[in-house]
């Protein structure tokens, strides 16, 4: 899968994510005074030159360097300006998708105006002005924007016909950001066979195992959450990282989001565990919380780890009472996450305390 159709694909499920409450893209951080630590650019305009600023500041946002991506985005967006409108619109067109992912929103939406006005006009790639309208369309969604969306959405689809191009990646891309108009509307049978219908798409062209297919599964499961399905939702988002895990490394920004999904969607467990029950001590809230906690430990988030460890601890406490070989397990996680914290003292008083209980048990 080459680089513009990953971009797309993060594009959508960055912005999309479990629900429209759940992940969000940060706005870029606040300039730093210190200025010891980043990256010197100095401005250069050969021929193409934008570019390659862009190709830097893909290279700076994968290592999470934001600040240098967006200042190499600036240099790439004035170089582009100069051009004529067939090349400006493709330059935008590119500089927008990064732009959305770092999640400047307002510039993306500038970039790709101007790259649909010029694209109608020149009317010389239907397929390139039908991926603009849609990325475009996904800006109006996330700003709830619904007319708009959908008109620039029948229009893109119109394109696509015209192109014959409604069995290709982007068509597929395009179905699953329609899915995601109809989802926040609320109208989930039109999203699920949108979904659906994506989802076979890309099967077929890359197999069932494939690194779109997992981002499917991921807003798969976001419908099937928004409607209180969670078990289904669950399972979805297993398949997801299943997917996932065999195709990209643990750093890459599609499995980062599914295990920020993952844990979303059992922090709503517990959250709904305990809207029902009310009860702050039951086993059942034990199970989840660790489960919570232990999705927290694949995020590398050691504090909101070792809480939720913390928290099953005292249940069972309460429960069990404080020495029984039952809180060995939780016991051990919780030391683990202080060591991690740097809560040594800590850390070795509950040691002590797991040594016991083991020695116990044995005997």
């Amino acid at each position: 899968m080459n680089a513009q159709i990953i971009r797309r694909l993060l594009t959508l499920y960055l912005a999309s994510g479990l629900a429209s409450s759940v992940v969000a893209i940060a706005n870029p951080a606040p300039e730093s005074n210190d200025k010891k630590n980043e990256t010197k650019v100095e401005k250069k305009s050969p021929p193409d030159s934008w570019k390659e600023y862009l190709d830097l500041a893909k290279q700076n946002y994968k290592t999470g360097k934001i600040e240098d991506a967006l200042t190499q985005l600036d240099f790439a967006l004035a170089e582009s300006e100069t051009l004529k409108e067939g090349g400006r619109a493709e330059a935008f067109c590119q500089i927008a998708d990064l732009y959305i992912s770092i999640g400047s929103f307002e510039k993306s939406q500038k970039l790709l105006e101007t790259a649909t006005k010029d694209r109608r006009e020149l009317r010389h790639d239907k397929r390139l002005l039908a991926n603009a309208l849609d990325n475009l369309a996904n800006i109006y969604t996330q700003k709830g924007q619904f007319e708009e969306a959908e008109k620039l959405q029948k229009e893109a689809s119109v394109l696509y016909l015209e192109e014959k191009d409604q069995g290709g990646k982007d068509y597929a891309i395009f179905l699953a950001n329609c899915a995601n108009t109809a989802r926040k509307q609320k109208h989930y049978p039109e999203a699920k066979k949108l979904l659906a219908e994506a989802l076979n798409i890309h099967e077929k062209l890359e197999g069932k195992d494939s690194l779109a297919a997992g981002s499917i599964y991921m807003n798969l499961a976001g419908l099937l959450s928004d409607q209180g399905q969670l078990d289904k939702a669950a399972r979805s988002l297993a398949c997801a990282e299943k997917i996932l895990k065999s195709k990209v490394q643990s750093d890459h920004p599609l499995y980062k989001l599914c295990l920020r999904n993952e844990r979303t969607l059992q922090q709503k467990r517990v959250d709904l565990l305990l809207k029902k029950n009310n009860d702050p001590y039951s086993p059942q809230l034990a199970r989840e919380l660790t489960v919570l906690a232990q999705k927290y430990e694949q995020e590398d988030d050691s504090t909101k780890a070792a809480a939720a460890y913390k928290q099953v601890l005292n249940i069972q406490t309460k429960i069990l009472g404080e020495n029984d070989a039952q809180l060995i397990s939780t016991m051990q996680a919780y030391v683990n996450c202080l060591k991690k914290l740097g809560a040594d003292q800590e850390a070795a008083s509950l040691q002590e305390k797991v040594q016991a209980l083991k020695a116990g048990s044995l005997q």
